[in-house]
């Protein structure tokens, strides 16, 4: 099967999902960012570039807003760009 039909990376997003409603009702915008970058890695195995792209996108406007230091996911967003 490929990526795209596996049920292990559509089980995978459904948890990334819940985890970043989750944390945006608690207002933890940046894990909610991380969970965005780490769901957009999953698009992109999944064939869906686009959703990826603005998944990568959300990621950088949140972090890059938010104090911290988030510089490996802010990095890793832009190599996947």
């Amino acid at each position: 099967a490929s990526a795209r039909e596996a049920p292990e990376l559509r089980e995978a997003a459904e948890a990334l999902q819940a985890a970043i409603e989750l944390s945006e009702e608690e207002g933890e915008m940046a894990d909610a960012a991380r969970a965005r970058y780490q769901m957009a890695l999953i698009r992109s195995l999944q064939g869906e570039f686009d959703a990826a792209e603005g998944l990568l996108r959300d990621t950088l406007r949140v972090l890059g807003a938010l104090p911290g230091d988030d510089s490996v996911v802010i990095s890793s967003c832009h190599y996947h760009l």
